[in-house]
């Protein structure tokens, strides 16, 4: 028999075929490989099945068999012989060379220039401020860093190499350092992002982004001497330097996808305009009525591809160094990550849950007065309506007229139906079986990590 591939015939005829599959150890063999006579790269489980069920069919027409292991022997050859595994690990998950470049360099321009600069201000000028953590208010050190695209645009020039195919230029580069006493210090109060709605793609080039990460440092870097070395494993030991580059991975993702759509074109696509809805609406002063209505903003957000899509990069960096065994070391460190947290939002989010909990940060009764006296409503529906599903109605109204403002472009969001007013649930329910499909989705794309993750 030859090598294991990771699945057993359980039923078989020239019609027929039922398949178990161990689909780490399948994945393990043929996930980034390229077949001979069949250009797409397999994506799923269902794929691979689907095509290897016509192959194996294909046997069973020119050879009779008589043991499900004769035609497992043949197969195994024919995907040994046919695929090849041509790829580097870090091509799959959207990390070329080129954006390693580029993450190897903005985590020297923060790691390298921006920290020191940092704590040589703080004792040059009284940089104290208050600063909200854990819902606690601490008096600490803390200062923004402004690159400008002037100054990127010189310190590209000597940190990127010229046939570096990614390539950004007047981009800001905004860092928020903080000093962060011990007993508080965790990693995930970390953040980024990235700005593409200034941006735009001109001959190869991206122009006007804008880069911003909010970072904190333990007290205790003051007992080290300030030098590249000592820097670096401090960064080590604190976990800061594999936080930073899951980061950085997440937002360059962004960058290149982006910047590989708008080469081909399509530098506007429905999901973006979704995405610039979603943020008008979040900088709404009425979305701040209700935390459930932010958090389902923020879930809206996730289940955009160009969101999973990055996290899938950030989530091997954040794994890659980890000394994983197994699949149950694998889903321990993975389920131990902001990913896999904010996964579980789209996972669980159900319509009938959501509008049940969905709370107000103003009482009933002055919400209605708000309503009366701008005549959002007529008065017999306000007296006879409950103050929430009012307010659900008043968003999704200003979710309808910023459609309009972001249909200026060419790619068009459908206005929603009428009766989704009369009745929010039926919005929300959409979302939920976008949000449940999304996370299916991505959740096996985190289980083909284990593949090159799994040592």
């Amino acid at each position: 028999m030859n090598e294991y591939l990771g699945f057993k015939i359980i039923k078989l005829d020239s019609v027929n075929i039922e398949i178990e599959i161990d689909s780490f150890e399948f994945f393990k063999k043929v996930q980034k490989g390229i077949s001979l006579n069949w250009n797409k790269r397999i994506q799923d489980t269902e794929e691979i099945v689907r095509y290897w069920r016509d192959e194996i069919l294909d046997l069973t027409k020119k050879k009779r068999y008589n043991f499900e292991y004769d035609i497992l022997d043949d197969l195994n050859k024919y995907i040994i012989d046919n695929f090849t595994i041509n790829e580097p690990v870090n091509e799959v998950y959207g990390m070329s060379d080129n954006t390693t470049e580029w993450i190897d360099f903005f985590y020297d321009l923060i790691a390298y220039k921006s920290i020191p600069q940092f704590l040589k201000s703080i004792d040059e000028m009284n940089l104290v401020d208050e600063i909200e953590i854990f819902d606690e208010t601490i008096e600490t050190e803390s200062a923004s860093l402004l690159y400008n695209a002037n100054e990127m645009n010189e310190l590209i020039k000597k940190g990127i190499s010229k046939d570096n195919k990614l390539k950004l230029k007047d981009i800001d580069f905004e860092i928020n350092l903080t000093i962060c006493p011990v007993e508080y210090f965790d990693t995930e109060l970390f953040s980024g992002y990235y700005d593409d709605s200034k941006s735009e793609y001109k001959d190869g080039v991206v122009y006007n982004g804008k880069m911003f990460f909010d970072i904190y440092i333990p007290e205790d870097i003051f007992d080290i001497e300030i030098n590249k070395k000592n820097i670096d494993n401090f960064l080590k030991e604190n976990d800061i330097k594999r936080r930073l580059y899951s980061m950085l991975t997440h937002e360059t993702d962004h960058i290149n996808e982006l910047t590989i759509r708008a080469s081909k074109g399509v530098s506007i696509f429905p999901e973006k305009v979704l995405n610039h809805l979603v943020n008008i609406m979040k900088n709404h002063k009425f979305s701040e009525i209700s935390n459930e209505w932010h958090d389902f903003l923020q879930d809206v957000y996730l289940h955009l591809s160009f969101e999973q899509n990055a996290r899938i990069p950030q989530l091997y960096t954040m794994l890659k160094d980890k000394n994983i065994t197994n699949q149950s070391e694998f889903w321990k460190e993975v389920k131990q990550t902001t990913v896999w947290l904010d996964l579980q939002d789209l996972k669980d989010f159900d319509a009938k849950e959501f509008m049940d909990e969905f709370t107000l940060n103003m009482k009933d009764e002055d919400i209605k007065d708000v309503f009366r006296d701008k005549k959002v409503f007529p008065e017999n529906e306000i007296d006879n309506t409950e103050a929430k599903i009012l307010v659900m109605r008043y968003l999704l109204g200003l979710w309808d007229d910023y459609i309009d403002e972001v249909n200026k472009s060419e790619i068009k969001l459908d206005k929603l139906p009428p009766d989704v007013f009369k009745d929010p649930y039926k919005f929300f329910k959409f979302f939920e079986e976008r949000f449940h499909k999304n996370y299916k989705k991505i959740y096996r794309k985190i289980a083909k990590l284990s593949v090159d993750l799994i040592k």
